[in-house]
């Protein structure tokens, strides 16, 4: 699609990326069950890979990522006020940091499932290739976070509670990072390159 006036789901999105950036962006909503961030991952991998890689295999992979260092860092920070660490009050070792991590929201229920943290997000996106480009509504004024180094693309839009939802771009729930549109790029401060932008 080209320069055409852009087709926005929700105005926030649409005044955070401003009348200037070119192509359609759609919300996909993801459920609220403290799984969304792994649920947007498998939508966006099973239409651009061709495999979905699931809830509980993303909950695995970052289980197993953790490392006694990555613990104490994260049980230093949990008494801070970030809600990224609140579930690591309860939690003594890292083993039982591990075993949490690895229940899903659909099992257990959205309030005794930790959520995916950046560390998740990181370890996910290493896993993939992936490069997350988060709108973060979460406190108030948008912010554009960029999470990950891989060559694929995931657009999402960060809510309040930590909720994310995935957005398409174009119609499409993943795409080459070098192919988006340089105004699109601009946001995240990520330099474009000559390839043409993505486009139906």
């Amino acid at each position: 699609m080209g320069r055409g006036k852009p087709k926005r789901t929700e105005a926030r999105l649409c005044a955070a990326l401003g009348d200037d950036t070119p192509g359609d962006y759609e919300i996909e909503p993801m459920e609220a069950s403290g799984d969304c961030f792994y649920l947007a991952v498998e939508s966006a991998t099973r239409e651009f890979f061709g495999f979905a890689s699931s809830v509980k295999d993303q909950r695995r992979l970052v289980a197993d990522s953790l490392t006694s260092e990555a613990f104490d860092v994260f049980a230093m920070l949990r008494d801070d006020s970030d809600a990224d660490f609140a579930h690591m009050r309860n939690i003594a070792s890292l083993t039982a940091l591990k075993a949490r991590i690895r229940k899903p929201g659909y099992d257990v229920g959205c309030h005794k499932c930790i959520w995916a943290d950046h560390f998740a997000i990181e370890t996910v996106a290493t896993a993939y290739d992936l490069v997350f480009l988060i709108i973060d509504f979460s406190s108030g004024q948008p912010r554009f976070v960029r999470l990950g180094s891989g060559n694929t693309a995931v657009m999402l839009r960060r809510c309040e509670l930590q909720h994310y939802d995935l957005v398409r771009i174009d119609g499409r729930r993943a795409s080459p990072l070098r192919q988006l549109y340089p105004d699109l790029l601009d946001h995240w401060s990520i330099p474009s390159n000559s390839q043409s932008p993505v486009r139906r």
